[in-house]
């Protein structure tokens, strides 16, 4: 079985005892992390006040970094929650202050995101070069979050080695059946942007101003679609124009790859309750693809193993497993919205959302900066090549500085979440996005790379009963000791010192050239 160990370098390597639900998560888009509870108890009272933020785990042969913690009484004694990433996300919050132009490879990008961490790497396949403007100047992780999302690859963590690939998966012809009798934890299926009818328009004779090809395709899955009346109901994609094709075969392959015929399906269950509808694949491994016999519309779909979850101390609980074709539905655009809010420590009790008015605050934004692209585009001269000579004189506080102005103001959208809002079904936006803009208004943002001065000027005031106050070091949110007493063991990283400054105590003070976060949002924005 499994021991959960804390690594410290005053006490060394201990087990932590009276451990409860420790779960271990990993997921296909980068995900490694666990979380438990551990209760204080005569057995752990020399390192229960030790098992704190910033703190080391090792969990077979594999290092965490505690990043969040909570406490809580339990009769007559304390228990405390636990989640910890996977080390790797620690090394890789350094500033990287070089940038490169051009055209890049998969390597020469990595060789940039992962520069003075210690992490290795090795790219299994090979990509072809992507266009980059100033890549680098962020962080680590942000920059390996562009990686996987331009070069549209995944990747896994082997202790400080990583594992690039375009998909890391296997191919299996195991299979399952989804009827009625199936019970799930979580279950969704989608059929909204299910096509059954595509047609395509290749390149245009210049001479006869007709089309050189056209094609068709009709799903063999069209007849699964029915009207009120039972008949065949075609369900029309968007055609496609496309000039690039010239030849019939090419342009039917090219329909086929962007017709969804099949509905969305995402499925979270565990590994016994598979076994019990016909699942037999005892070695399963994340990124794995199984087949899955869907009695409702009785189609045999393809999915995968998106994520796991499973319980190292506990080996008679049977994991999680997430399987699906998609990874994020609409029910989960609307979760990471809110996930994305508490990870700017905006505290939130209820949430309330409505959809309608996201969706429309969405579109506005998104009209409001193709409106500004459209002015930027034909105003004289090149706009690329003025952008081109200002950036190779850009700072990382240049950058600072212009990420404080965008995030001031929901008007600025990146061509990121445009691209995103574009890609939505929905032709208003996606709703993440929408609840992004919606919850960012209200909010000031102030970011610097710390000069050593403890004590730091807001270029904002500050109302403790209108305004939630909260202070990032290296993307970590820091406690106050202004509000009131802390409770037993914690130690303020901060004080309040008026309404226009912070002070870092000596316990805090961190090192010149910490990247620092403050936030300022009002207390009604949820």
């Amino acid at each position: 079985m499994s021991v959960l160990d804390l690594v410290s370098a005053s006490i060394g390597t201990e087990p932590i005892s009276d451990v409860s639900d420790l779960i271990r998560k990993r997921t296909t888009d980068g995900t490694y992390e666990i979380s438990f509870y551990v209760t204080r108890t005569q057995r752990n009272t020399d390192i229960f006040d030790a098992i704190v933020n910033e703190a080391y785990l090792e969990l077979d042969g594999e290092l965490f970094i505690i990043g969040e913690t909570s406490r809580n009484p339990v009769g007559t004694t304390v228990e405390k929650y636990v989640r910890a990433q996977h080390e790797m996300f620690n090394k890789l919050r350094t500033f990287i202050e070089t940038s490169r132009t051009g055209a890049l490879r998969l390597n020469a990008c990595l060789n940039i995101a992962l520069a003075g961490s210690g992490l290795t790497y090795e790219i299994i396949g090979d990509f072809p070069s992507e266009q980059f403007e100033n890549f680098g100047q962020d962080t680590g992780i942000k920059l390996l979050e562009t990686i996987v999302d331009r070069f549209e690859v995944e990747y896994r963590v082997v202790g400080k080695h990583l594992v690039f690939a375009k998909e890391i998966a296997r191919y299996t012809d195991d299979h399952f059946s989804h009827g009625h009798n199936l019970t799930a934890i979580e279950e969704n299926v989608n059929t909204d942007d299910v096509r059954t009818f595509i047609k395509g328009f290749g390149a245009i004779d210049e001479d006869t101003g007709q089309y050189v090809v056209t094609a068709e395709y009709e799903s063999p899955y069209s007849n699964r679609y029915t009207d009120e009346n039972g008949n065949k109901r075609l369900l029309y994609a968007e055609y496609v124009y496309d000039e690039r094709f010239t030849n019939y075969a090419s342009l039917l392959a090219e329909l086929k790859r962007r017709l969804t015929d099949t509905p969305e399906y995402n499925l979270t269950i565990t590994y016994e309750e598979l076994k019990r509808n016909g699942f037999t694949l005892y070695d399963f491994q994340l990124g794995d693809y199984v087949w899955v016999k869907y009695e409702p519309l009785n189609l045999d779909l393809q999915v995968r193993i998106i994520s796991v979850e499973d319980y190292p101390l506990d080996s008679d609980k049977s994991p999680v497993i997430e399987l699906g074709n998609f990874n994020v539905s609409y029910v989960g655009a609307l979760a990471n919205a809110n996930k994305a809010v508490q990870n700017q420590s905006v505290q939130i009790s209820t949430v309330t959302v409505n959809i309608t008015k996201a969706q429309a605050e969405a579109k506005k934004a998104s009209d409001a900066a193709a409106a500004v692209q459209q002015r930027l585009e034909t105003e004289e001269g090149s706009w690329a090549g003025h952008i081109n000579n200002s950036d190779i004189h850009v700072t990382p506080q240049n950058k600072l500085a212009w990420n404080d102005h965008i995030e001031d103001d929901a008007i600025h959208v990146s061509q990121t979440d445009r691209d995103k809002w574009n890609a939505a079904a929905d032709p208003d936006g996606s709703a993440e996005l929408a609840l992004k803009i919606a919850r960012l208004r209200g909010r000031k943002v102030h970011r610097m790379l710390y000069a050593g001065n403890k004590t730091i000027t807001l270029p904002f005031s500050y109302e403790p009963g209108k305004n939630q106050l909260d202070v990032r070091v290296e993307y970590l949110s820091r406690i106050s000791g202004s509000s009131g007493t802390l409770p037993a063991g914690m130690t303020a990283d901060y004080l309040e010192t008026s309404a226009t400054s912070i002070t870092f105590t000596d316990a805090m003070n961190p090192p010149n050239g910490t990247y620092i976060e403050i936030f300022i949002a009002d207390k009604d924005v949820t």
